[in-house]
């Protein structure tokens, strides 16, 4: 027991610093901390909330860092809970403290919910050291059964054996925007600069990251940072967390985070939706970089592929 205890801890860890750059340069990005973590119920067969105190020191002009949460079942399979966005401070200095929550249900497998004691954790981008709490499910360890096939099951396709590599294209010309079509133009001014190779590992897991410092591009002086994080299941169902930002020197923020989800059709081939939400900040009142103004939010869906490397 206390064998899969460490594995399940181990798991969680390695699951928790996929979504996080421990790379990214600390200058970038306020302090946030997490406090404590809890689940409710800390017992129960269905539904479950986790609620996350954390604290965050918010310092004009820089991005807060956001806060990544996962669980760890018994058998050792990592399931992403939510992400908690945090969202770009322009004001003044000042130390706020909050508690969110973050509703899940445990997966099932088969139609069964594996009972036992799970773990559950949460990180920020700039803090590789997870916070974390347990809860007990309760379910039904007997299988329902399923009436007999008259035909023989297809054989599904599955992920590589091995790490799959590849990068995820977005359709810009045919997003759908809160503020009507032809807007994809401005996710792909921001998106283009920095586009990260993904990994998928054996185990779903998907991974990648970008960044790029003090470049010339719609400014002249900027910085990109992009962080992909996502979970490809048994039956090859893709979720995925898809965040970039663009930084100016001294002015000039833009951000795009992409909540995306599809399937794989065969091992290396997959399409489906993302919603994304687009804002833009000039940093100062008669700087007008957003679209003639100061500053300018949309959201909206989007098409995207993977397309895997040569």
């Amino acid at each position: 027991m206390k064998t899969h205890w460490l594995l399940g801890t181990v798991a969680l860890v390695a699951a928790l610093l996929a979504c996080s750059n421990p790379f990214q340069p600390e200058p970038r990005y306020t302090a946030t901390t997490i406090k404590s973590v809890g689940v409710a119920p800390t017992s129960g067969s269905g539904s479950f909330t986790l609620e996350v105190s954390y604290e965050t020191f918010w310092i004009p002009d820089k991005f807060i860092p956001n806060i990544y949460c996962n669980y760890v079942a018994p058998n050792g399979a990592i399931v992403p809970i939510g992400t908690i966005d945090m969202l770009y401070h322009i004001g003044a200095r000042e130390i706020v403290t909050a508690t969110k929550t973050l509703p899940f249900t445990v997966a099932q497998t088969n139609g069964v919910t594996q009972p036992g004691t799970y773990l559950a954790g949460c990180t920020t981008e700039t803090n590789s050291t997870p916070v974390t709490t347990t809860f007990v499910v309760i379910g039904d360890a007997t299988p329902t059964p399923e009436p007999p096939s008259e035909t023989a099951a297809t054989p599904t396709a599955t992920l590589q054996t091995a790490a799959l590599k590849g990068q995820i294209v977005f359709d810009f010309a045919n997003a759908q925007s809160s503020k009507g079509p032809g807007w994809g133009g401005l996710l792909d001014e921001v998106t283009r600069e920095c586009k990260p190779e993904l990994t998928i590992s054996a185990l779903g897991v998907v991974s990648g990251s970008c960044d790029k410092a003090h470049i010339s591009a719609r400014l002249v002086d900027e910085s990109f940072t992009v962080q992909v994080t996502g979970t490809v299941d048994a039956d090859r169902n893709i979720i995925f967390s898809y965040d970039v930002s663009e930084i100016g020197t001294p002015n000039g923020a833009w951000r795009i985070t992409y909540e995306g989800q599809g399937r794989f059709a065969s091992a290396t081939q997959a399409a489906g939706t993302a919603s994304f939400s687009y804002s833009c900040s000039s940093g100062a009142d008669n700087l007008l970089w957003c679209s003639s103004q100061a500053y300018e939010a949309i959201s909206g869906t989007i098409s995207w592929i993977f397309v895997p490397s040569p």
